[in-house]
């Protein structure tokens, strides 16, 4: 058993063993709570996530976090987790959150350490498989390949709600910080090599030898309507970023220097639950700049010449984004159906005009069975059309032929 596995299944069974103390915790006494999952993806024709044309298990995240008060309006806490999806995580264990809140009132308070961003609805619970019926949150807002970058900063981050009535209230959040990402964190969000890949033919970097941390800050606001159980919202932030890349040949070595500088990635949210139905739909946008330095590529020389050279890239405009609407139902006390429609452009000014490498519609259905109050298991299908959301360096030699394809995920989650 290698070190990582060796690291994980201790993390399991301490989380296991401390939550069995957790239901007599009182209030400022420590309060543990820990999750275990493991899932599997199948894809009918493209590795989307994980190796999944080939069926996958890297599909797993286990969490344990603890906190308590120190005083009435003080709260501490931190979580520890290891998690993998395909090349994200690798079983590596990190410190996921790590915080002092202090609440003045209800109309302020001050988070200090790493924070969680709250972008869109759901990306402070995105790795709470249980507070959610999907396995897959909707890929258009909440990428998993760019998790990365949107799972949280550290930094400060003030907060606070107004009341206005029974049923109404604003809430809001405003932060800043940095993001001290892996070495192809960042470089996926942009996707910087399978554009590399696309539009040169040119080899894709090693690694990232030297990176700057990323720079971000941002904002939320929540709004619960007058209309009972309707809560509208916008998030959004800017976050810049510089590194250099490795790239080694036969021939040489290179090393592209890259600046990724997004402008603005935000979210347009509207939720509504009703009695066993909950309903929402959101949007999204990204802007950045991409500026390239010594890029390899190809220089079409005939032989003994070398086959590549490299250039400076004028600034590359990136405009993607995209949206979904949900629909959820509590059938029972133990099941939960829903399903939802996606749609995510890699550019948006080309969309749908200009072949189905350039959006991905994604209709899913989910159904969940709680087997009991600890322990759930789910299944998802996914009718996919298009692949502007699939990763070329994950589909090298694949010839992107098939617009329509599948995937099937299943996932079981223990907690406590």
């Amino acid at each position: 058993m290698n070190r990582k596995r060796t690291i994980l299944l201790m993390i399991a069974v301490v989380a296991m063993a401390l939550g069995s103390l957790a239901p007599v915790a009182l209030a400022g006494k420590p309060v543990v709570h820990g999750i275990v999952s493991q899932g599997y993806l199948k894809s009918s024709e493209y590795n989307y996530l994980n190796n999944s044309k080939d069926g996958s298990f890297q599909f797993n995240e286990v969490m344990l976090n603890v906190s308590t008060y120190v005083t009435p309006k003080l709260r501490v806490g931190a979580q520890v987790m290891a998690r993998n999806l395909g090349n994200s995580g690798n079983e590596d264990v990190v410190l996921d959150w790590a915080f002092g809140d202090y609440r003045v009132s209800d109309n302020f308070g001050i988070r200090v350490g790493k924070v969680k961003m709250p972008h869109g609805l759901y990306n402070q619970t995105r790795d709470v498989d249980m507070v959610r019926n999907a396995i897959l949150l909707p890929q258009a807002v909440y990428p998993e390949i760019y998790r990365d970058v949107m799972n949280g900063f550290e930094g400060a981050s003030l907060y606070g709600s107004f009341s206005f009535g029974e049923s109404r209230g604003l809430e809001y959040e405003v932060y800043g910080g940095t993001v001290d990402t892996d070495r192809t964190g960042f470089n996926k969000f942009l996707v910087w090599y399978d554009y590399q890949m696309a539009a040169f033919g040119a080899p894709m970097p090693s690694y990232f030898e030297s990176e700057e941390v990323s720079k971000l800050w941002g904002g939320a606001l929540r709004y619960a309507t007058p209309l009972e159980g309707l809560r509208v919202g916008a998030s959004g932030f800017t976050i810049k970023n510089e590194y250099d890349g490795l790239v080694t040949a036969p021939y040489g070595t290179f090393r592209p220097h890259v600046t990724t500088d997004v402008e603005s990635i935000f979210v347009l949210s509207a939720e509504y639950t009703r009695d066993r139905w909950l309903a929402a739909f959101e949007l999204t946008r990204t802007m950045a700049d991409l500026t390239a330095e010594d890029v390899l590529v190809p220089t079409g020389l005939p032989d003994p010449a070398p086959p590549y050279g490299t250039v400076d890239l004028p600034t590359q405009s990136d405009h993607r984004g995209g949206w979904y609407g949900m629909l959820n139902y509590q059938a029972s006390d133990k099941v939960q159906v829903g399903g939802y429609y996606s749609k995510y452009y890699p550019d948006y000014g080309v969309r749908e005009g200009d072949g189905f490498d350039y959006y991905m519609n994604d209709v899913a259905f989910t159904v969940r069975y709680d087997i009991n109050d600890y322990w759930l298991v789910k299944l998802e299908g996914h009718l996919m059309k298009g692949v502007g959301g699939v990763s070329g360096a994950a589909n090298v030699g694949s010839a992107f032929d098939e617009e329509s394809w599948n995937l099937f995920g299943v996932k079981s989650t223990f907690f406590f």
